[in-house]
C-alpha cells in the first residue's frame, strides 16, 4: 500500500482515509469481518446463542427419538389392517389418507377387516390433497388433486392369512404407485386398544394367629389355660379357631401337642419341666417363634406348693 493504510467502517458510510508509517501497521481482523470490536462482540454473541439453540434442538430430538423406540410396539408392523388405518404418500399434500375396506365384511374390532383386493386409490384411499410429483406439474396450474390421478399396482409383503378369499394385510404390507413409482406405506392398523377397568382379584385373607397368652409362671402339676387373644382379622368364627394347632418348645424344636386344637387350650405343667422356661406356641399354619407365650416352670417349693394349692 505505499506506507499508507485503509481502513473502512461498516457502519459508517464514509470511508476513513489515513497516512501511517507501514511499519507502525497493524491489522485486526474481528469475529465479523470488521474493525469494530462492538459489533464483533454482538456478533460473537449471536453466534453462540445460534450454536447452543442447536444442540437443545438436537438433544430434545434425540430424546424424542429415544422415547419413541421406548414405547414403540415391536409387533406394530405384523398387525392386520382394518377400516380407519391410515396410509401415506410422500408426493401428496396432505400425506395421509384413510383406509376404506369394501374388499370384506368381516370384521376386526367391529370394522371390516382389509384385504389385498382393497387397492383402487380413487375408492380405498381417501386423499384430499394434491398431487406433487414432478411429472404432474404443469406450467400456471395447479398440482392436480391425488384422487383424480392416483394409479396403483399390486399390494406386497401381505398376510399369509385368508380373509373370504383374499390374503389380508399388514402394517408393514406396501404399494407401488404407478405415478410416482414410489411405495405407499399404512402408518396406523385401524386397530385401537381400549382401556376397560380390571377390577383386581381379591384372595381371601389368610387367617393367622398373632398373639397368644397364658399364665408367665407355673409350677409341676399346675394346670394353666392358653388361649389365642388376637389375630389378623377380626371376627373370627368358632370353625375357624377350631383349625388353631398348639406346640410346646423346652430345649431345642418345638412339640406339637396333637390332641390339643382350637382357639383355647389347658397344658398341665410336667414335673421334668421344673426349673425350665417353656414357650407355648399356636399357629394356623406353620409356628413362629414370635407367636408365643413363655411360661417359667419353678422347682416345687413349700411356698410355691401353698401358691399352687390356693391359686
Amino acid at each position: 500500500m505505499n506506507g499508507k493504510s485503509f481502513a473502512y467502517d461498516a457502519h459508517n458510510d464514509n470511508p476513513k482515509h489515513s497516512i501511517i508509517p507501514a511499519k507502525n501497521i497493524v491489522i485486526a481482523v474481528f469475529f465479523d469481518g470488521t474493525c469494530n470490536n462492538q459489533t464483533n462482540v454482538f456478533a460473537r454473541e449471536k453466534y453462540e446463542k445460534g450454536v447452543a439453540n442447536e444442540k437443545e434442538k438436537k438433544a430434545y430430538e434425540k430424546h424424542k427419538k429415544d422415547k419413541e423406540q421406548e414405547w414403540a410396539d415391536v409387533n406394530e408392523k405384523l398387525k392386520f389392517v382394518c377400516q380407519g388405518g391410515k396410509v401415506q404418500c410422500q408426493f401428496c399434500a396432505p400425506p395421509m389418507a384413510d383406509i376404506i375396506v369394501t374388499s370384506s365384511t368381516i370384521m376386526l374390532q367391529d370394522k371390516p377387516w382389509a384385504t389385498v383386493k382393497d387397492k383402487d386409490g380413487k375408492v380405498n384411499f381417501n386423499f384430499t390433497g394434491v398431487c406433487n410429483h414432478p411429472s404432474q406439474q404443469k406450467p400456471f396450474s395447479p398440482p392436480p388433486p391425488c384422487k383424480a390421478i392416483i394409479s396403483l399396482g399390486e399390494w406386497k409383503d401381505f398376510s399369509e392369512t385368508i380373509i373370504g378369499d383374499n390374503n389380508a394385510l399388514l402394517v408393514k404390507s406396501t404399494i407401488p404407485c404407478m405415478i410416482s413409482g414410489q411405495d405407499l406405506k399404512i402408518m396406523d392398523s385401524g386397530q385401537k386398544a381400549v382401556l376397560t377397568e380390571v377390577k383386581p382379584r381379591v384372595l381371601p385373607q389368610k387367617l393367622l394367629v398373632e398373639e397368644v397368652s397364658g399364665k408367665t409362671e407355673a409350677v409341676p402339676g399346675q394346670k394353666i389355660e392358653y388361649k389365642v387373644v388376637r389375630y389378623n382379622k377380626s371376627n373370627v368364627n368358632e370353625n375357624e379357631q377350631k383349625n388353631v394347632r398348639w406346640a410346646v418348645k423346652v430345649d431345642r424344636k418345638p412339640e406339637e401337642l396333637k390332641d390339643k386344637k382350637g382357639g383355647k387350650i389347658t397344658i398341665e405343667m410336667k414335673q421334668e419341666w421344673a426349673g425350665k422356661e417353656i414357650t407355648v406356641m399356636a399357629c394356623l399354619d406353620s409356628f413362629k417363634e414370635d407367636v408365643n407365650q413363655k411360661t417359667q416352670v419353678n422347682t416345687t417349693t413349700e411356698g410355691s406348693l401353698f401358691m399352687f394349692i390356693i391359686a
